[in-house]
């Protein structure tokens, strides 16, 4: 019987390995769940703002962070950041050949790095992918000096020719410093004083968060900006968290489609979830400290169950 696939994109730091054990998604719930589970490792890269080497995914923007002078070992004729869109394409064509693949459920997601990779497929590879879940990392363009994108976003049903707009699920922590920066910059271009925390409040949300960071990632999906209306996670994903933890503080809402989507339909939805920073909420029994870190929600299995819910 053809299974579903599900590739989990990590952030730069993360190996395969640890993005396995970071999902903390018992292995047979997730293999119950998803027939196929892959976790692959983008390429190496000598990073601009730190001078370190680390793996990352090349979406849209990866030129601006990244040295023009390409590693050991780069063959010269390769392209430069790498063709992660080419990758995944082998990956799936090779899954394909060996396994039996429901063409109509595949699913990326990814943290950091790999959300905004994860979301870049959303846009470059919207015929493939059923669904989308991504937390802390959006798709973003590279400008030139000139102002021109390296790669522009083009969003789906703006493409030749036109394609369908993918289900994006994203979520975020109020106290991720890597959006706090630029929520803060957007506030005092307009007066107002900055957040120590996104405050878990719809008219934020609607506002000073969307217009900093939500309303191109909505664009970018072929979805009407807002304002969104709020929604329970139960309207979103179904549980988020087992009983026995203790009960999250969160603000969710979905965005109003401009395009028709799948079989299923099209959507944006967005989880702001409190005291997280830039962390994936991977919440597991028995790990107090994960717990904390990550307001009691796991990840993983939000984004199971709103992948459930989609189909090519």
């Amino acid at each position: 019987m053809p299974g579903p696939v599900r590739g989990v994109a990590a952030r730069g730091s993360r190996t395969p390995d640890n993005c396995l054990t970071g999902t903390a998604q018992p292995i047979p719930t997730l293999a119950e769940t998803f027939r196929i589970a892959v976790f692959p490792t983008g390429k190496s890269y000598r990073m601009l703002d730190t001078g370190r080497m680390n793996t990352k995914w090349n979406g849209f923007g990866l030129a601006c962070d990244v040295s023009q002078l390409r590693p050991a070992g780069w063959p010269a004729t390769a392209p430069y950041p790498a063709d992660d869109d080419g990758f995944v394409d082998a990956m799936l064509a090779d899954l394909q050949g060996t396994e039996q693949v429901d063409g109509r459920r595949v699913y990326a997601s990814g943290f950091s790095n790999g959300s905004a990779f994860a979301q870049s497929l959303a846009i470059s590879r919207a015929d493939t992918f059923a669904a989308i879940g991504s937390w802390a990392g959006q798709a973003r363009e590279c400008l030139r000096a000139d102002g021109t994108p390296v790669r522009p976003i083009v969003a789906p049903h703006l493409q030749t020719p036109p394609r369908t707009a993918v289900p994006l699920a994203f979520g975020l922590g109020n106290r991720d410093d890597r959006y706090l920066v630029g929520i803060n910059a957007h506030r005092a271009a307009l007066g107002q004083p900055p957040l120590a925390a996104i405050p878990l409040n719809l008219d934020v949300v609607n506002g000073t968060l969307g217009q900093a960071i939500l309303a191109p990632t909505v664009a970018n999906q072929g979805l009407a900006w807002g304002p969104g209306s709020a929604i329970g996670v139960d309207d979103w994903a179904g549980v988020a968290w087992r009983s026995t933890w203790p009960a999250p503080q969160y603000l969710t809402a979905e965005w109003s489609t401009r395009v028709s989507g799948n079989a299923s339909g099209n959507s944006f939805v967005f989880m702001l979830l409190d005291g997280v920073g830039h962390h994936y909420p991977n919440a597991a029994p028995g790990k107090p400290t994960s717990i904390k870190q990550s307001g009691s929600v796991n990840a993983a299995e939000l984004f199971w169950q709103f992948f459930a819910r989609h189909t090519n």
